[in-house]
């Protein structure tokens, strides 16, 4: 009877519980960063294996820093499979959430820690509401697919033989390639060996083969991602001081922490929120406070008190994700992680207690309650998930002062076309911080695809003065567009060409260049700017032939211009195209191809003079060359 409910009953409630407090989450939706991820990064919805492996999370031209091909790989699989609809993508993630804390539980099972705390601890993790995010958020698959390769390579770690090595690198290589919290491991590894053994030293001897695994694995997984992404372009952690980058991710990691142990006050948009820096004297208490801990955790660890393991876990994974934010390697966030070596300390709190039976019981009951009422604060926090505007009015009910989150609801809207929300939004962000570069650049790209060309032009120039690093290429972009529409090609060119690499795959870009070029007199270099334009699949490609045509014409390369101008007629037959092409023909002596050329022009827009005009033109040169025509 004994064996079979510890063997059954305890990890099927786990992954029950797991399962029920996301029962009202159903269908999911796709919220501020999923409709970025899902719908923008072409690797997701057209999948290619190479691309994946050699991209930004967030797509071919995007430079956050974040590489995580097998998450990519995983959406682009649920999107083979359900499209854009939210459902599939929304359950797979609670799935893997229940699995991760099976995981959790078996893992510390085999780490022979008694079975309420191995339960409560994994019982703690399934329901907290702070794993809600990761859960109802689609972009959250990344840090739960590391978060259930990493368990299982903790659990893989505890076998003995050959394959253990292999076992544990492989599942670690997949977790870097999945999310970069799995960095963790670095620190988690040796902190349980050392744990069980009692003996620091002698652990770290003989498990030395497995430790040098994983550093190998991690220098590989670097050098990887240095080929593939180079250095982050377009973080903005790149524009700040190191102490101001520093002190922003002590910030975030405190307020986490926070949040971990009174979780009363979550609100769907905290993962977005806006986090200030830590000035430098609460730096240091936050270092002090930092020390404090690890010291009590190592005296505890004397007496080897699970406590004391939890906390000294924390504090790695705290130091580890500073470490990721400060390289550079990514967002840093190892909040699922967090959650599990909370649970444990709280978990652990049991096997302090006196022998008593009835002091246990009421402990038990205690826990019970915890569990029960962190339930049902998942359960209230997932109605912040069911639409994007759910999401960011949720934390603006918290904070209303957060100008990034009124940011993002300016964007929301915009996507919608809903303009005049969107510009209550942007008003209400500008309003909080006039000097945000985010949203002077994301109201300049509201106001541009209005035609509203002066205003756009101003804004941008704003967000450049205020992060001139962190913004640049984007405004650039909108300052190089917009001065164009303006008639001021020369100065659309100075912007343009202050662009990165990375903005030369875009149309619009080569688009905007060519006809500046085009304008200051520089037929040539517009040419060559249309036809890499071409070659970047614009919108209207029909239309870049025509430019192109139009000046190969000019530069009388006569025959390049007709081979371009018969592709173009293929694709789609129109009055313009039609005309260039009774130019080109005319120039070549063609005469009767000529005149069926203006002729059709003439059909397609009868209305033109300059189209009938060439029409008569091509009729007379016909009739001469028909008159010349040897009886």
């Amino acid at each position: 009877m004994t064996t079979a409910f510890q063997r059954i009953y305890p990890p099927l409630l786990i992954v029950l519980l797991a399962l029920l407090v996301y029962a009202n989450s159903f269908p999911g939706s796709f919220l501020v960063a999923d409709l970025k991820l899902v719908g923008q990064n072409p690797f997701v919805t057209e999948p290619e294996l190479g691309g994946m492996l050699t991209s930004d999370f967030w797509g071919p031209d995007a430079r956050t820093g974040e590489y995580r091909p097998l998450a990519v790989l995983s959406l682009a699989l649920d999107h083979s499979l359900y499209g854009t609809d939210p459902l599939g993508y929304h359950l797979h993630n609670v799935l893997l959430g229940a699995a991760a804390s099976l995981l959790l539980f078996m893992l510390l099972c085999r780490l022979n820690i008694p079975l309420p705390v191995s339960w409560l601890s994994a019982a703690l993790f399934a329901v907290h509401p702070a794993q809600a995010v990761a859960v109802n958020e689609v972009v959250g698959r990344s840090q739960l697919l590391g978060a259930v390769f990493c368990l299982l390579a903790l659990i893989w770690s505890r076998r003995e033989g050959k394959g253990q090595l292999a076992g544990v690198a492989a599942l670690y290589t997949v977790a870097l390639l999945s999310h970069e919290s799995a960095l963790v491991l670095l620190a988690a590894v040796p902190l349980l060996e050392a744990f069980l053994s009692g003996k620091a030293g002698t652990s770290f001897k003989k498990r030395l083969p497995l430790y040098l695994s994983l550093l190998l694995v991690t220098a590989g997984w670097l050098l990887l991602r240095a080929m593939v992404l180079g250095e982050p372009a377009s973080d903005p952690g790149t524009a700040i001081s190191f102490f101001d980058r520093l002190a922003g991710g002590a910030a975030t990691q405190v307020e986490s922490l926070v949040q971990l142990l009174f979780p009363l006050g979550l609100a769907g948009g905290t993962a977005i929120s806006a986090q200030p820096g830590l000035s430098g004297g609460w730096l240091g208490a936050v270092a002090l406070l930092v020390a404090i801990a690890a010291l009590l955790a190592l005296r505890g660890w004397k007496h080897r008190s699970l406590w004391s393991l939890a906390v000294l876990l924390y504090v790695s994974a705290f130091l580890i994700s500073l470490c990721i934010s400060l390289a550079g390697l990514g967002s840093g966030d190892v909040s699922l992680f967090a959650t599990a070596f909370i649970g444990l300390g709280a978990a652990s709190l049991l096997s302090c207690l006196p022998r008593p039976s009835g002091q246990v019981r009421l402990a038990w009951f205690a826990s019970l309650a915890l569990v029960l009422l962190l339930g049902a604060l998942t359960l209230e926090r997932n109605q912040d998930f069911k639409s994007p505007e759910a999401q960011m009015r949720s934390e603006l009910e918290r904070n209303p002062m957060n100008a990034a989150v009124w940011t993002q609801l300016g964007e929301y809207f915009s996507v919608l076309g809903q303009d005049a929300q969107a510009r209550e939004a942007f008003v209400e962000a500008l309003g909080l911080a006039p000097e945000s570069g985010e949203a002077n650049l994301s109201y300049a790209i509201f106001l541009a695809r209005r035609d509203r060309t002066d205003e756009a032009v101003d804004f941008a120039l704003k967000a450049v003065q205020a992060s001139p690093e962190s913004f640049e290429s984007e405004a650039y972009l909108i300052l190089g567009m917009g001065y164009l529409r303006l008639e001021n090609p020369e100065e659309s060119l100075i912007w343009l060409d202050k662009l990165g690499d990375h903005f030369q795959g875009l149309a619009i870009y080569w688009e905007t260049r060519g006809m500046a070029q085009e304008f200051t007199g520089q037929p040539q270099e517009a040419l060559k700017s249309y036809l890499r334009e071409l070659e970047t699949a614009p919108a209207d490609p029909s239309a870049t032939r025509i430019r192109a045509a139009r000046l190969m014409l000019w530069l009388e390369r006569i025959p390049e211009a007709e081979t371009l101008l018969l592709e173009t007629l293929e694709d789609r037959e129109t009055a313009e195209g039609r005309n260039f092409l009774g130019v080109a023909l005319a120039q070549q002596g063609r005469f009767q191809e000529a005149f069926d050329a203006f002729q059709g022009a003439v059909l397609l827009s009868p209305d033109n003079d300059g189209y009938m005009q060439n029409f008569e033109m091509a009729a007379r040169e016909l009739e001469a060359a028909v008159e010349a025509l040897p009886e």
